[in-house]
């Protein structure tokens, strides 16, 4: 089991990204891992709108929030203080704090899923042959063995689901037919799986239509429901593009490049910052040896705007703001790749667990059931107090462990219980 994922950043995973994404853990500083999609917040309380604050659950119930400092609760009273009916009687608008009926509810939480799409180049140049005293093989081969050996480091049962696209990814007579070939040569399966990646290979040839590849790997992301699960798209390629995708097309039509030439990256990042920024769908760039030479800015870009660059990097080599293992053409990158996608297989197992529409903002009570133990987690809003206990997203759909739980969590199987009781 990975149990210290700070020592699986080697060469260019700089120590800052991973204390982001287990910093993240809750509290969603960076944006990474956390629970994207519902968002994550300090203002939610646990006590509902009976405080008269600013939660984000509890309802209006009648309109009254604005007043309900005293009176009997059916009409809100005269008071300008109080949330629904805080103080009030048992009439409409007071009791539970959000107008609602509080449903007592008490078990397992059920934990939020990941789905990632590795996108993985086949282009001629990925037949470089990779050696060293023990094995040879080429940059595509090792980049399988690679993903099949460090994502099965998932513990059994972890949530987390991948698929393949390769491109070109199909055999062709010409250049110019491989820019329109990019498809998902393995659909969806549970980590654990992964030594099925081994069948993909192929011989690799071709350009690098990377843009082809990388919109049908969004394609694939889209199909995924994003109120159940995170979506990320891992990009792991030798080069750049030099092949690409003309005005208003769709993959297979408008292709654009010599295929030996590089094209205008600028369609392709703007696509990855489109979905980030509208979908919060993650692009991360994995830049294998004889990336870096010529296209090392276009890969930083690309992650940039895919919203996985580390704060502060640089677009220039040396500090390259993706994951760059290209230190040279003869590096021995395997080892270092695999303990990469052990990484992967760490971070990407989500912190955030989904609560029941019952929750009403009454009072939270969580457990973690871990090792045979159990512990009890205290609401730490925004885990703003430390790195233990947890947060409850803005629109109270999920709890997001803090960092320690969060840690603990994605090293082995767990189980995370809440109970709500009720006035």
């Amino acid at each position: 089991m990975i149990t210290d994922p700070d020592g699986f950043a080697p060469r260019a995973l700089a120590a800052g990204l991973v204390a982001a994404a287990l910093g993240g853990c809750g509290s969603n500083t960076e944006g990474l891992f956390g629970d994207p999609a519902p968002g994550t917040g300090g203002s939610q309380s646990g006590g509902g709108a009976a405080t008269g604050g600013d939660s984000s659950i509890g309802g209006k119930a009648g309109d009254s929030g604005e007043a309900g400092s005293g009176g009997t609760g059916a009409t809100g009273g005269t008071g300008a203080t109080g949330g629904a009916g805080a103080t009030g009687g048992t009439g409409a608008t007071g009791g539970t704090g959000g107008g609602d009926t509080c449903i007592p509810f008490s078990g397992p939480l059920e934990r939020r899923e990941t789905h990632v799409e590795f996108v993985v180049d086949t282009s001629g140049s990925m037949g470089t042959r990779v050696s060293s005293s023990a094995w040879q093989t080429d940059r595509l081969d090792a980049t399988l063995e690679s993903m099949a050996s460090g994502l099965a480091q998932a513990w059994p049962g972890a949530p987390v689901w991948f698929g393949v696209t390769l491109f070109p990814g199909l055999e062709a007579t010409t250049n110019e037919e491989r820019c329109y070939a990019a498809e998902q040569n393995q659909s969806w399966l549970p980590v654990q799986d992964s030594s099925d990646v081994l069948s993909l290979y192929m011989t690799p040839q071709g350009g690098t239509p990377t843009h082809h590849g990388v919109r049908f790997g969004l394609k694939q992301l889209r199909g995924v429901d994003p109120a159940k699960s995170d979506r990320h798209l891992i990009l792991v390629t030798d080069g750049a593009g030099n092949y690409g995708i003309g005005p208003a097309g769709e993959i297979g039509e408008n292709c654009t490049g010599d295929g030996e030439n590089g094209v205008d990256a600028d369609p392709m990042v703007g696509e990855a910052d489109t979905a980030y920024q509208n979908e919060n769908i993650y692009t991360w760039v994995v830049g294998l040896p004889g990336s870096s030479d010529v296209y090392g800015d276009v890969l930083s870009r690309l992650a940039v705007a895919g919203g996985t660059a580390e704060p502060g990097c640089q677009q220039d080599p040396g500090g390259y703001c993706h994951l760059d293992y290209d230190p040279g053409y003869g590096y021995d990158f395997r080892n270092d790749l695999t303990s990469l996608m052990g990484w992967f297989s760490f971070v990407m197992t989500n912190c955030a667990f989904r609560l029941p529409p019952a929750y009403a903002g009454d009072t939270l009570t969580v457990h973690l059931e871990l090792d045979g133990e159990t512990r009890n987690l205290t609401h730490n809003p925004g885990c703003s107090s430390g790195p233990e206990g947890y947060n409850i997203t803005d629109d109270a759909s999920h709890i997001v462990l803090c960092k320690d739980a969060c840690t603990s969590t994605r090293a082995e199987p767990s189980k995370v219980t809440a109970a709500q009781t009720c006035p």
